[in-house]
């Protein structure tokens, strides 16, 4: 019964190790991303595999979407290394600013494209459209 179990315990532990070193962000949100990441790390511990903090932060910046690069860049070239808790909060806030930034982006481009509209009477694209200017 012990060998069987320590066989398990084994496929298990490389199981988990293997899906850790494979976690992607993908198209998952920063909270569920590093929930992942932690959910895998506690399976681990509650087998008495320790994944350490460090670790932990290296994995997470190393499957992080494309569009946090300039992030990764920035906390890989700190002098300190964060908590995989500060981590957390520091993408979240990230990913906050990316959304405020896309969203207001996208509403200037939709004033943008509804001032260039052509309008009934002699707006812009009218004007083009008869040849005057």
């Amino acid at each position: 019964m012990e060998t069987i179990f320590a066989a398990r315990t084994t496929a298990k532990k490389l199981q988990l190790r293997l899906e850790l070193s494979n976690v992607r962000q993908r198209d998952m949100t920063v909270a569920d991303y590093t929930s992942k990441i932690k959910d895998i790390c506690d399976s681990l511990a509650s087998i008495d595999v320790n994944v350490e903090e460090g670790e932990m932060v290296q994995i997470c910046l190393g499957g992080l979407a494309s569009k946090f690069g300039a992030f990764r860049i920035a906390v890989c070239t700190r002098e300190n290394t964060p908590s995989f808790f500060d981590l957390q909060s520091m993408l979240l806030v990230e990913e906050n600013h990316m959304s405020a930034s896309t969203s207001t982006h996208a509403d200037n481009k939709m004033l943008y494209t509804d001032e260039d509209r052509p309008r009934a009477h002699g707006g812009r694209g009218e004007s083009a459209r008869n040849g005057g200017g």
